[in-house]
């Protein structure tokens, strides 16, 4: 876990370094002209836009998964998630910034490579080039970030007897999941190869969704059967104000979806229901 978790940090730092450096560069070449609204886009398009900006901030829970290795996991792991969630704002702010003051109308005619082509405006033809290692570089380190925790998800879902039981062995070894683990890869390498980016990512926000609207409303359940959390513990101020809020933005995302995403969608949630049932049945 501990090789794991320097793996992760090493190929992290290195997706960020050309990014900073972008903004940084590109700051001083930004056309405040590009930077002005002339037309705001009509709700539809915005939801859509919604649903998909969505799938970049899914994630930040995924040190969740890993929770039972972490120390003093109350105090470590919201700090975390919200330290890792203002980076990531701030740093995809700037991004948008620049390349919409570099790049202006342009940046809509190079909707596939978007930085790349704000790099090579900025940086000249070498920046495009460090920009398109940085981006395969970000999937490696997004790919070894998930694999890291996402297993462990389903190492206790096994354990706990929701998932056959050989997914929750353990390497006699090296002390980890293995058996998740090769499951997990294998499933994602197959949902990789089965459908286009576009699709896969709003079935994923949309599953992620699902989940976060179950949290919002465990976390109204618990605090009324349990009252607040004890002291020293991470608790949200205001009491059901936020996860009220959350389940009105997730309903709102929701309906975002188109048909074929829904079908997607509800076809995911079923098959798993569907599992889970026939697992649940077998044990019985």
């Amino acid at each position: 876990m501990r090789t794991g978790v320097r793996f992760v940090l090493f190929n992290t730092a290195i997706k960020l370094v050309p990014l900073v450096l972008l903004i940084v560069a590109g700051l001083f070449v930004v056309n405040r002209d590009f930077l002005t609204i002339s037309e705001w886009p009509d709700v539809p398009s915005f939801g859509a836009g919604a649903l998909i900006l969505f799938f970049a901030f899914a994630g930040a829970e995924s040190g969740l998964n890993a929770s039972g290795e972490i120390a003093n996991p109350v105090r470590t792991v919201p700090r975390g998630v919200a330290l890792g969630m203002s980076g990531i704002l701030l740093i995809y702010l700037g991004l948008q910034t620049v390349a919409q003051g570099v790049l202006g109308p342009e940046l809509a005619k190079n909707a596939d490579a978007p930085l790349a082509a704000v790099a090579r405006a900025v940086l000249g033809e070498w920046g495009g080039g460090l920009l398109f290692a940085a981006s395969v570089m970000s999937i490696f380190a997004t790919l070894s970030g998930d694999i890291l925790g996402a297993p462990r998800v389903v190492f206790a879902s096994a354990r706990d007897g929701h998932l056959p039981a050989f997914l929750a062995k353990v390497h006699h070894r090296y002390k980890t999941p293995f058996a998740s683990i090769v499951f997990f890869a294998a499933l994602i390498a197959a949902l990789a190869i089965s459908g286009t980016f576009r699709f896969l990512a709003v079935v994923a926000s949309g599953s992620i969704l699902l989940v976060y609207l179950g949290v919002s409303l465990s976390v109204i359940r618990l605090r009324r059967r349990d009252g607040p959390p004890p002291p020293g513990s991470f608790a949200l101020p205001w009491g059901h104000l936020i996860p009220a809020l959350s389940c009105a933005v997730v309903i709102w995302l929701l309906i975002q979806l188109t048909r074929a995403e829904a079908i997607g969608l509800a076809t995911l949630a079923g098959v798993s229901v569907l599992l889970y049932a026939v697992r649940t049945q077998v044990r019985r």
